[in-house]
This record gives C-alpha cells, structure tokens and sequence, in this order.
C-alpha cells in the first residue's frame, strides 16, 4: 500500500511533467524559425560563400562577367581588323615597274652598234573590274557593322545564362535555410517520441523514434546537397568570373521585372505584333546583316560579265651611232580580258549568290518563327506560374502548416499516429521547397522572356 501510494504520484508528476512539454512544443512550432536563425547567425557555416565579406549582386556579376569577358575584347579587335580592311581593299593594285636591256650584239656587246638596242623602263596598272573595289569596301565594312551586333547578342547571352544560374543558386540558399529552420522542430519531434517512449505513455514504439532520427539524418543529407548545388554554381560561374569564390553571391538585392509587362494569353492571336518586336532582336539583326552581304555577293558576281583593264606606258632609250643620231622610243598600250565563256563560270557564281541571297532570308524567318513559338511557350508558363504560384501563398502554405500542427496536438492529446506526424512535418517542408521552386521557375521564365525582347545597351569590355 505504500509502494502504491509513493508510485501514483510520482506517475502523475511525470505526466504533468511531459503534458507540459509537450504543450511547450506545440507554442514553440510558431518562432521555432527564429530560434533557428540565430542559431544559424552564431555558428559558421559550411557553405564557401560565407567565407568572404564582400559581396556581388546579379547586377554587379552580371556588369563584371561583361567587363571581364574575353570575347567581347577579341570581337573588338576583330572590328578593328574589319575596318582597317575596308580601307585596304578601297585602294588600286600597285603599279608594276620593268627595267630591261633589250637587243644587245652578242658579239660585241656594243650599246651603239646596232639600232634596235635600246635601254627599256616601263610601268603597268592594273584596274578593277567593274565596280568591284567599291563593292569590297561595302563588303568589309559591312563587316565590321556586324561586330556591335554580335557583343550585344553576347551580353544578352551572358545576363540570361547568369541569371538564370544566380536564381538556382538563390533557390538553393533558400531551401537550405528553409531546412535549416524546420531542422529544430524535426529534433523537437525526436525529443518528443523519446519522452513518450521512455514513459511508456501514448501509442509511441522504437520505430517511430528511428523514423524521426531517420528523417532528421535525411534533412542534413538534403541540405548538404543544397550547399553542393550553391558551389557547382559558383564553379560555372567561373567561366566569366574567375576570381568568384573571392566574393559571396548576394541574394537579396536583386529585382528581376519583366521588359514586356503586356504578357496575356492574347499572344497567341497577335502572332504579327510579337514577330514585329523580334525583329528588333540582335540574333536576328545579325541575318539582316548577313542578308546585306549575300546581296553584295551578288553584285561582286555581277562585275565578272565586266572586262578587267590594264595600261601600260613604257621608254626606251637608244645610244646615238657613230654617224647618225637614234630617237628613243615611247610606248603606251591597254590590255583586258573579256569574258566570253560565261556560261560555265561566271553565270553559274552569279546563281550561286543568288541562292545564299535567298536561304538566308528563308533561315531568317525560320529563326522567327522559332523565336515566336519559343516566346509564346515561356509566355504561357509564366502566366500558369504565377497562377500556381499564387495559389501556394494563399491557400495551400497556410493549410499544411494547420495541418501539421494538427497532425502534432493530436499526437500528444495520444489521438493520433506518430508517422502522421512525420508526414505533415515533411508535408509542410516540401509545401514550403514547392513554392520556392514555383517561384524560381517564375522568374527564370521571366528571364527568358527579357532575353527575345531585351532594353538594347551595350557595354564595351574594358
């Protein structure tokens, strides 16, 4: 009897005593969250990008990946080169000069023996053909026009592909920190079923503890994976950046908006419009540019029906004889050639031009029409997205979150299941990792979207 009267109380003590745990852990689920991020501030982090102060926003990577970009020099020097061709080829042939001892006596040797000696200076030009020279000249500078074009079609390229890798690099930072917050409540959760366990208090059985140290083992594995994810970024990031891991990638100062707010699902009935505004876009000024010099192409090749002249003047010196004087001689003459057999030759350049003339305006509208369809499908999904992505935060975020912490007061008021349990704590972190992804997937979509309508600037690589 005594036994009994010192054992009940102690067994209410400790169910008083875990009834008021487990209250504790219901209240701390709300600012668990904050709990964790001091935590997070007061330890150091693995991730490589905490160990540098300085940091880089994407307008700042994206403006030093473009200063910084080799090719962007090396096509400015092929601008160069270009321009200083066209100057080069707007220029006539060298004239040929000839010096030449003409009709010497072998026997004597004698400059004066013989009339039809004579000491010879000459000079030949050769001239262009038809408009040819003129025609060059275009060709090269046309050139040269490309070269600008070409740098802004890179720096579009280069903005779109770091932005595209500094959004899943901030997917990744966040989804880690998202772990790292709901990491607490999984030890919480473990604590919990190890009480209950010990008391024998409740459906709690060994399994459920190994679940939930289960699950807590596969939280870290998943946030070490976001951090091998953060570093892979910054290792293609070096491409452009080599000096990357000397900076911390700042992801909290960044505005990604779109360059054509209009989007509607209307796009797919104005498909003119849309081509309309394609047409502005450097990959596709490029092949107005390539177009321009098949064109000249043709009119190099027309030139070839056209003769090829060259002139020529000559002197020649005759030595006086012994009884008589010789008058030198002055020759001037033209030579060129005529093109009569142009049927295998000239005819068959000439539709050759023609026909690059002619695929290039055919490749231009099948990069339209791949631009439009392209723009028309990142158009639909940003549209859907956004809708999904809407609907995360107002219904589906705040309805796991009710129902994990339903899932845990049911299992400490011992009506409901431990693996419920688990399942809305994993419900409510996936809920959370979907809504970021929709959210990332958004904006890349909106990147894109910039990409074929662009705000035309170009900046020179120092």
């Amino acid at each position: 009897m005594v036994n009994k009267l010192f054992i009940y109380p102690v067994h209410l003590l400790f169910l008083l005593g875990f009834t008021f745990v487990s209250a504790a852990y219901a209240n701390q689920i709300d600012y668990a969250s904050a709990n964790q991020q001091a935590k997070l501030a007061a330890e150091p982090k693995n991730s490589l990008t905490s160990i540098h102060q300085h940091k880089l926003s994407l307008d700042a990577l994206i403006t030093k990946a473009i200063q910084q970009d080799l090719w962007l020099k090396s096509n400015q020097l092929s601008e160069q080169a270009a321009n200083a061709q066209s100057i080069a080829v707007d220029n006539w042939a060298d004239p040929n000069f000839s010096l030449a001892l003409a009709n010497v006596p072998i026997d004597s040797l004698s400059l004066n023996q013989e009339g039809m000696t004579q000491v010879k200076f000459g000079v030949s030009q050769m001239l262009p053909r038809g408009d040819s020279q003129h025609i060059q000249h275009q060709q090269w500078q046309n050139v040269a026009a490309q070269h600008p074009i070409q740098r802004q079609l890179r720096q579009l390229q280069l903005t779109q592909q770091i932005s595209l890798l500094w959004l899943e690099y901030t997917l990744a930072q966040q989804i880690e920190q998202r772990i790292n917050q709901d990491q607490v409540l999984f030890e919480q959760m473990v604590e919990l079923a190890k009480a209950r366990y010990a008391s024998a208090i409740g459906q709690t059985r060994q399994q459920d503890i190994i679940r939930a140290e289960l699950e807590l083992s596969q939280l870290h594995e998943k946030r070490l994976l976001q951090q091998q994810k953060q570093q892979n970024i910054q290792a293609q990031l070096a491409q452009w950046l080599p000096d990357i891991f000397s900076y911390q990638v700042d992801t909290t100062a960044a505005e990604i908006v779109l360059n054509q707010p209009d989007i509607s699902t209307s796009w797919r009935f104005q498909q003119m419009p849309v081509i309309k505004k394609l047409m502005q876009h450097p990959q596709v000024q490029l092949l107005d540019n390539q177009f321009k010099s098949r064109e000249l192409d043709v009119q190099l090749s027309e030139q070839a029906y056209k003769p090829h002249w060259m002139v020529n003047a000559s002197y020649a010196y005759r030595a006086d004889g012994v009884q008589m004087d010789r008058a030198d001689f002055v020759s001037v003459g033209v030579s060129f050639d005529w093109p009569i057999f142009a049927s295998n030759k000239q005819d068959q350049n000439n539709k050759a031009a023609i026909a690059k003339a002619e695929a290039v305006k055919t490749d231009k509208q099948l990069l339209l029409q791949t631009m439009y369809g392209q723009a028309l499908a990142a158009a639909e999904s940003y549209l859907l997205l956004q809708q999904r992505h809407q609907l995360y935060q107002d219904t589906l975020l705040d309805q796991s979150k009710q129902q994990a912490q339903a899932a845990i007061t049911a299992y400490t008021n011992d009506d409901g299941d431990f693996a419920e349990v688990v399942r809305a704590r994993i419900g409510e972190l996936n809920t959370h990792i979907q809504s970021l992804q929709l959210h990332t997937q958004k904006l890349q979509k909106v990147v894109q979207l910039n990409y074929f309508f662009p705000v035309h600037s170009i900046q020179e690589a120092n």
